[in-house]
């Protein structure tokens, strides 16, 4: 029977729809030649709920609904959020407590904007704008000889580390659960604001390299696919179900790679926006309708190419926010793209290998009638569930 029919029984009982992207917590701090150190950390309500993937965003318009004591609740659960789930350290004092200052804000701390007297002049866009809480620290530490962050262990998000010194990127960092950032130098700017002379920049041995960095991402495009982006794996389970043939899927995931790479380039960029309201039922849509065709056809032919690559788009653009909403400097954004991608492949690649290694000892007669028919029914029917759910229900 099926190999990998359980593993599907299991998402379909589940019924995760994945239609927003991952929340994670960017960590954003800037040391300056005056000695002023700033401290932000960037907290989506989605972050509160049981399944933040199927939370829809808080937006601007249902925000100006809320009374003074939701709101208040929303600031002591993104200060408590914080305090479980990161880890401040100032070097050599160690761990400190940052006092944070709560306001509401869109990504990277831009601001909301709101017409309360005239509503109804409010445009679509200002209304439906994404909503987080950015926690902001400000302080003074011209002594400290460097600094750090913790991600915890019973933290459920990745956290990003983003730092400016001087006016100047420092390498990001990317932590999982239970991961050390590394130590940003503070000695020369510390030095040089004790001794009045001109700022100097960290130095370089304290660095992560363009690598490490490069490295950091690759983790994050893998677990975007594997475990966490469910709806992307099923479409890569659609393309396999049809024929394990090497040159037929070489084609596939050779098209389907180069279009979610170019739309996911073009997004992340700015260059083109899509509400997810449109792209999040498509991405389901495309399960479903490479499922039909694995039903009603038993072999591949390039006409199928086409759709692969349609849909490769929309993909690409179901990835962009990852990145894009993080507002990160652009020396980083390329190296976060590079290896954000090389990660979506990478995960990609584990589940088609999976399937053809599990399904190995089977001649294409049985693959079909065991894997291919039932599979794509089944995923086809998980589809078409999402598509309904993420149109009518959000």
């Amino acid at each position: 029977m099926n190999h990998f029919i359980p593993i599907l029984l299991a998402v379909t009982f589940d019924f995760t729809v994945f239609g927003h992207p991952i929340p994670d917590l960017p960590v954003r701090s800037s040391f300056q030649p005056d000695g002023s150190v700033t401290i932000q950390v960037e907290v989506d309500p989605r972050c509160f709920a049981a399944d933040p993937l199927n939370e829809p965003y808080l937006e601007n318009a249902i925000l100006q609904d809320y009374t003074n004591e939701q709101k208040a609740e929303l600031f002591k659960k993104a200060k408590q959020l914080i305090e479980n789930y990161v880890e401040f350290w100032m070097h050599p004092l160690g761990q400190v407590l940052p006092h944070f200052d709560m306001s509401f804000t869109t990504f990277a701390n831009k601001d909301l904007t709101w017409n309360s007297e005239t509503p109804e002049t409010n445009s679509i866009e200002c209304a439906e704008t994404p909503v987080v809480i950015t926690a902001e620290w400000k302080t003074n530490a011209p002594k400290m000889s460097g600094y750090q962050i913790k991600a915890t262990e019973e933290g459920t998000f990745s956290v990003y580390f983003i730092n400016h010194l001087n006016g100047e990127n420092q390498p990001l960092n990317v932590l999982f659960p239970g991961e050390d950032s590394y130590i940003l130098d503070l000695e020369p700017w510390s030095q040089a604001i004790q001794t009045e002379s001109a700022p100097q920049s960290a130095k370089k041995e304290s660095r992560p390299s363009k690598l490490d960095t490069f490295r950091d991402f690759i983790r994050q495009g893998y677990a975007h696919v594997l475990p966490l982006g469910w709806d992307h794996v099923l479409f890569v389970v659609g393309l396999v179900l049809l024929s394990r043939q090497l040159r037929p899927l070489i084609y596939q995931i050779s098209i389907f790679t180069v279009a979610h790479t170019a739309t996911l380039a073009l997004a992340t960029f700015g260059w083109v926006k899509i509400p997810p309201e449109i792209i999040e039922p498509i991405i389901a849509l495309s399960i479903t309708c490479v499922a039909i065709e694995n039903i009603f056809k038993e072999t591949y032919s390039h006409r199928r190419l086409i759709i692969v690559g349609i849909f490769g788009l929309i993909h690409g653009l179901g990835f962009a926010s990852v990145l894009a909403e993080k507002n990160l400097p652009v020396q980083d954004l390329v190296i976060g793209l590079l290896g954000f991608n090389l990660g979506v492949e990478l995960g990609q690649l584990t589940v088609v290998l999976g399937i053809v290694l599990l399904t190995l000892k089977l001649d294409q007669k049985s693959y079909r009638k065991y894997c291919s028919v039932p599979g794509s029914v089944l995923i086809g029917m998980i589809g078409i569930y999402w598509t309904i759910k993420r149109v009518f229900l959000g």
